[in-house]
């Protein structure tokens, strides 16, 4: 029986659910593959983003829910959630839980792949933390880093079992590794379980999966954390292949300042000749955190700190390590209003959380209320993330899709028209956003803001949001140019960028601005201009009118302003190519009595699908799978119950079931 009526994620906290209890409903499972990114240039140094929600863990309005979530009540919404959107900025991403063995929530997983992103799990063995007294103790770690014995303990997993469920379990719900966390309480000396955490590290980095050790008192030298690479470190590193420091460490902490230098130079005196490569799996945090007193923008630590990991002198050129960050969500979950603690105390509003999350990442908003509500402050160029770290993406070939949807809303559109109304989220379903969120090719970036829209049902194009650019600032024949995304594709014969987007009161001139390898930025004009129902126009650019058989890096827009400005609302991009055009699947029905949907034979883990219920002669949207199972019924107590769906929830009863294939390049049957 579900805990909750929908596909509920939850953690293993017992070695007896990690020996029997794992393998949860295929509904739970993240599909989207780990798509391709942009190169990382020499010059810029790897990220690491360790995702630790607290109370929020397993959130009933957001991750815990594996196909979204919706409704309202009291102080929640599930239109207002911690949705993280910066994944340009991010390389590895883990979710830290506070239990046995963490997976990442199914959304969070299928939202980072869709990004590049690698998405790890956790495993936590610290035994004496309130969340795991009673649950599991230090012999049972013991065991986990001991070779089974002749005579084992039926209760005791060792470590060739510890392996191979982890193996299981990483492959099953598709993430691709582990953080390893274990920091023993001062006093124990678990010394003599080195050589099994060695081999536990080693063993599931040779099967393929990403393994991140996290510095610890285990693996320290003193007994105390080291706060840094050291000679100790290096060995759970090379098990490993990844390393995160801990945190104190930068410019409160005393002589800890070339912290990230002294990092540097034990990995070029362990091998010289990997060196430069090492740095990149080696991670200098930094905590977001109120409670570590190290917040963002509190004093000046916070960026101080992240800047001694550049280099300032020749050995190495530009950074010394990779750069880590714990705690992203501090933006939501510290700032709540009044401050505190409890999960019942208020959020920010959807608005506020927004604008501060552009302001750390971005830096082009003017204000971040921080540290008290709406007594906001002016960031500065160096006080955000992306002054630190180089903007990827993953559009390296056709097709590419987007429709700037962030994966929430107040009601859910499809091509203009609005089929469902209520407040959701889905994380799975959020597209990939512009790589220069919130930057112009001009100086005047605070003026003419760039952002995503969400409270206009009429100026969405597909989901939740659109990106809506204020042209108000503007006068008639002036003109803007927008960067958007970086590329790294070669261009064919049959190459197009289709944009559908509309003007509200004011006519406009669109060019296509396109950066080339080895060549200027050019600009290419509308083909072809498409009236679309709804209000929307698809504009076509032919990328082989000054681009052929190049390398895009970069695409933009240039719009001049032919009358007098107010809005102009981008509602979707595509990357296309006319002679790899994807053919989607016939529609598939379903019986009403279906307890769980599933098209695994039709599946295509490139493609995602819209559910629908229908009733009479009308079809009610009911959620988007990235998956090819959709559960619509339960077995309860008392009966056999309609499982919790996202949209349209006043609806219940249907007579039978629908399911829309939508391609990677955007096309879909009808209905």
């Amino acid at each position: 029986m579900a805990e909750q009526l929908a596909p509920t994620m939850r953690s293993f906290t017992t070695i007896a659910e990690l020996r029997s209890n794992w393998r949860q409903e295929e509904s739970n499972v993240a599909r989207v593959p780990l798509a391709a990114r942009t190169p990382l240039p020499s010059n810029a140094k790897t990220s690491l983003m360790g995702f630790d929600m607290g109370e929020f863990q397993f959130d009933p309005w957001f991750t815990k829910w594996s196909q979204g979530a919706c409704g309202a009540e009291g102080n929640r919404s599930a239109a207002n959630v911690y949705n993280f959107s910066f994944w340009q900025y991010v390389d590895i991403s883990y979710y830290y839980g506070h239990q046995l063995l963490t997976v990442p929530p199914t959304v969070w997983t299928n939202a980072a792949h869709k990004n590049g992103v690698l998405s790890l799990g956790t495993l936590g063995l610290n035994w004496y933390e309130q969340e795991n007294v009673g649950k599991f103790d230090l012999d049972d770690v013991k065991a986990m880093l001991t070779k089974r014995p002749a005579q084992p303990d039926p209760k005791r997993m060792y470590l060739e079992e510890c392996i191979d469920v982890m193996k299981k379990i990483a492959g099953y719900y598709g993430f691709d590794g582990y953080l390893v966390n274990f920091e023993p309480e001062a006093g124990v000396n678990l010394s003599a379980f080195k050589p099994g955490m060695m081999q536990l590290l080693s063993a599931l980095k040779t099967a393929g999966l990403t393994m991140l050790w996290y510095d610890s008192t285990f693996s320290s030298e003193n007994g105390f954390y080291d706060n840094r690479l050291t000679g100790a470190q290096y060995e759970f590193f090379t098990a490993a292949n990844n390393f995160q420091a801990n945190y104190f460490w930068g410019t409160r902490f005393k002589d800890t300042e070339k912290y990230p230098q002294l990092s540097w130079e034990v990995l070029k005196a362990k091998n010289s000749a990997t060196a430069l490569d090492d740095r990149k799996r080696v991670f200098m945090a930094v905590d977001c955190s109120k409670d570590r007193r190290t917040p963002p923008y509190e004093s000046p630590f916070f960026f101080q700190t992240l800047a001694l990991i550049n280099s300032s002198i020749q050995d190495p050129p530009n950074f010394f390590t990779g750069l880590g960050l714990y705690y992203p969500a501090w933006v939501m979950y510290d700032l709540r209003f009044p401050p505190g603690d409890k999960v019942t105390d208020k959020l920010p509003d959807r608005e506020t959380f927004h604008n501060n999350d552009e302001a750390f990442w971005c830096g082009t908003k003017d204000l971040i209320d921080f540290p008290k509500p709406h007594e906001g402050r002016t960031v500065l160029p160096n006080e955000c993330m992306s002054f630190y770290l180089h903007e990827r993406s993953v559009i390296r070939s056709a097709p590419f899709v987007t429709t700037f949807n962030d994966g929430e809303g107040l009601f859910y559109n499809v091509a203009g028209e609005t089929l469902s109304k209520g407040p959701w989220n889905n994380l799975s379903d959020q597209s990939v956003l512009p790589s220069f969120r919130y930057k112009f090719a001009n100086t005047d970036s605070k003026t003419n803001k760039t952002k995503l829209q969400y409270t206009d049902p009429a100026t969405i194009y597909t989901g939740g949001s659109s990106l809506s650019i204020d042209l108000s600032k503007i006068g008639v024949g002036g003109s803007l140019n927008i960067v958007l995304f970086r590329t790294e594709f070669k261009v064919t014969p049959t190459s197009t960028i289709g944009l559908v987007a509309k003007f509200s009161s004011s006519k406009a001139n669109l060019t296509l601005k396109v950066s080339r390898r080895g060549f200027d930025t050019i600009s290419i004009p509308v083909e072809q201009s498409i009236p679309l129902e709804n209000g929307w126009t698809r504009y076509v650019f032919d990328l082989n009118k000054g681009a052929a058989e190049q390398v895009v890096t970069v695409i933009g827009l240039n719009i001049e302003v032919m009358a007098t400005p107010t809005i102009f609302t981008i509602g979707e991009l595509a990357l296309l190519d006319s002679a790899q055009r994807i053919d989607p699947s016939p529609i598939m029905d379903f019986p009403g009595d279906s307890k769980e949907l599933d098209w695994s034979k039709n599946f295509r883990s490139s493609s995602h699908y819209r559910v629908y219920g229908v009733l009479g002669k009308t079809s009610y949207l009911l959620g988007i799978a990235y998956n090819c199972f959709y559960r619509t019924k339960y077995e309860t107590w008392a009966g056999v119950v309609d499982a919790v769906h996202i949209f349209n929830t006043e609806q219940s009863g249907f007579t039978s079931y629908k399911v829309q294939e939508i391609t990677a390049d955007g096309n879909y049957t009808p209905l």
